[in-house]
């Protein structure tokens, strides 16, 4: 003989389900969340482990590759090499290459993807007050596509080739280190560090190690040599 399951049962038997159903699918959203995160990081770097040391740098030395970034730009995945290449010359590369991929698709108010770019500077130099100030050089622009995993070998194109004045900023001694800076000092600094890689001694050389579709457009007629 059954009898008939109380109507109180049959509740909580209904809220435990509704329950483990909830959870299930938060859990659910939340791996899915973790998968798009694992797939968005795919080709992006944490400058962090670029460096050869995490003492910021106190000293600087011709031929050593340096890299600098801020915890701000570290959010951002952005930051820069550095290199003095000679008691005058200084060569330096901003990595906008390797950002996570929303990055890029963010951007953009009209929905299109900014394409990844490595920005080059080589520059003349002179210290002021313990201070490095880059003055006149040449700069240029390498554009990859996104899917592109930039690295040596990389195929990719310029944007331009021109002589500039001051474009590579400045390395400002401050409070007993060496940090990035722009040339008037007034601009967000980043640490600088020891890097675990090396730049080559100047912009073609650098340039070399992609495989640019075409030669540099050269701006106001310069040839940057």
């Amino acid at each position: 003989m059954t009898t008939k399951p109380k109507r109180w049962r049959i509740v909580l038997v209904m809220a435990l389900c509704i329950i483990v159903g909830m959870i299930a699918y938060r859990a659910y959203q939340d791996e899915k969340a973790r998968e798009a995160k694992r797939i968005d990081m795919i080709g992006a770097v944490d400058p962090e482990t670029l460096v050869a040391s995490k003492k910021p740098v106190t000293k600087i030395q011709v031929g050593v590759t340096y890299i600098a970034y801020s915890k701000a730009e570290w959010g951002n995945y952005a930051w820069k090499y550095i290199k003095l290449v000679s008691d005058t010359k200084i060569l330096s590369v901003n990595d906008e290459a390797h950002h996570p991929k929303s990055y890029y698709y963010q951007r953009d108010s009209d929905g299109e993807a900014y394409l990844k770019a490595l920005v080059v500077n080589e520059c003349m130099y002179e210290i002021k007050d313990g201070n490095y100030y880059s003055t006149s050089g040449i700069a240029t622009q390498l554009f990859f596509k996104v899917k592109e995993h930039v690295g040596k070998g990389s195929r990719g194109d310029y944007s331009y080739k021109q002589r500039e004045w001051g474009g590579a900023g400045a390395l400002e001694f401050k409070n007993g280190r060496y940090r990035t800076n722009t040339f008037r000092l007034d601009g967000y600094p980043g640490d600088l560090y020891k890097a675990k890689v090396q730049l080559p001694n100047s912009l073609d050389e650098y340039v070399s190690q992609y495989k640019m579709a075409s030669p540099p457009p050269v701006i106001s007629g310069e040839d940057g040599s």
